[in-house]
């Protein structure tokens, strides 16, 4: 299909409805979850709804950071190529580890 601004735009808007409902629901949900929960487990006090919208956005950023690209980042070893360099470590350094170990540790009688 071609992009059209019409098309461009509308994707814009619908992007823009879609963040905008998921922050509510997400912020309300997280109101919701601390009030229910927090208070009873470690005495702390009742937040609000902006309370909640700072605690995520501080999650997203000490958790997952933003990052663009629409969901097409990478992560270790999710590449096929990964595994195959993990399994090359542990058939070289790995065995040899634990074959130490198994050495120096031998089995206990009980």
């Amino acid at each position: 299909r071609r992009r059209t601004p019409r098309r461009v735009a509308s994707h814009i808007a619908m992007g823009i409805v879609f963040g905008t409902a998921l922050v509510l629901v997400l912020g309300y949900t997280i109101t919701l979850l601390w009030n229910t929960i927090m208070p009873g487990l470690f005495a702390v006090g009742h937040i609000t709804f902006w309370h909640s919208i700072g605690l995520l956005f501080l999650g997203r950023i000490l958790v997952g950071g933003f990052h663009g690209g629409g969901g097409h980042r990478r992560h270790r070893f999710g590449h096929r190529g990964d595994w195959h360099q993990y399994e090359d470590w542990w058939r070289e350094a790995g065995e040899q580890s634990f074959r130490e170990y198994a050495a120096s540790h031998p089995p206990q009688q009980h």
